[in-house]
């Protein structure tokens, strides 16, 4: 893949069984379970730089909006930040630019 690292970080409004990132290809950028960090580096397609997000949440019957804050950081620009909103299970998709 042609592609560029970020480094990222996601916060999360509750505790999640699960997390994945991936690219629009379905390459897995990050799987997270419970207890692991919410951070690191991925590494985007510079000509189509989207990342899918899916998170499965520990208590997902109980009511309420849920929320998930992706940050990223591109090589030498300004800081992305994202947020996804969901009332269950979050599946959304970010479509970054391309500049």
């Amino acid at each position: 893949m042609d592609g560029h690292r970020y480094g990222f970080s996601l916060t999360l409004s509750a505790a999640a069984k699960s997390v994945d990132l991936k690219s629009r290809d379905g390459t897995s950028l990050f799987h997270g379970a419970p207890g692991d960090p919410l951070n690191g580096v991925i590494e985007l397609n510079t000509v189509d730089p989207v990342v899918l997000i899916s998170i499965a949440w520990k208590d997902a019957d109980a009511p309420g909006h849920r929320f998930a804050k992706l940050t990223l950081e591109p090589p030498g620009k300004a800081t992305l930040v994202h947020f996804f909103e969901a009332t269950g299970d979050l599946d959304d998709v970010w479509e970054l630019p391309t500049e």
